[in-house]
């Protein structure tokens, strides 16, 4: 009659420390994992070029010599991730940059216990109205760059272990926001 009531307690602990770690109160992590994924981007620009017909000034050296205006060439443009209202890669200075905002993100199904396995999507969308000031000859030139684009991101991922369903959905984060920086750090720095 005890031995029943000692595999109920085992069993019962063991559900116990599966939930703790899947909610995340308890860090048991011991896992193989591999992420795979493919990217696909369309963009749309336009560049105008303006010769404003006035001398150089001392405040349009400052604002060539400024450091927001990447050496008036677009390929030295800042590209900042955004996902759920805050920056998770580039800097947050006040300069110009090419925006991306991770619109949507869906891990799949990776709430099983001991073997997680799914198919994930991302989209992002990317906008920058960007003014750069150069000189041409000793005469002032402005370009204004206009970029606008969609990027998205399908994957896979398998976890084999004893991996939460927090530390899952973090690491195909991570992936998509690596992704997504990259496709679009590509497109401006061309």
């Amino acid at each position: 009659m005890k031995l029943p009531k000692k595999r109920y307690l085992i069993v019962g602990i063991v559900i116990l420390l599966i939930i703790l770690r899947e909610v995340g109160t308890l860090d048991i992590s011991w896992y193989k994992n591999n992420i795979t994924g493919n990217t696909t981007s369309n963009w749309q620009s336009t560049a105008t070029i303006a010769k404003p017909s006035m001398k150089i000034n001392r405040a349009w050296e400052e604002t060539i010599n400024s450091p927001c205006n990447f050496n008036g060439q677009a390929s030295n443009i800042p590209v900042r991730v955004y996902y759920k209202g805050r920056t998770v890669i580039g800097a947050d200075v006040k300069c110009q940059a090419l925006n991306v905002e991770i619109n949507s993100l869906s891990p799949g199904m990776i709430w099983t216990p001991l073997i997680k396995s799914a198919n994930f999507r991302a989209s992002a969308t990317c906008y920058a109205s960007i003014t750069l000031t150069g000189n041409e000859n000793g005469k002032p030139v402005q370009t204004s760059y206009n970029v606008s684009g969609n990027i998205n991101v399908t994957g896979s991922i398998q976890v084999y272990g004893t991996c939460s369903y927090r530390n899952a959905k973090q690491m195909v984060q991570d992936f998509v926001v690596q992704q997504v920086y990259n496709k679009a750090a590509d497109y401006i720095h061309k």
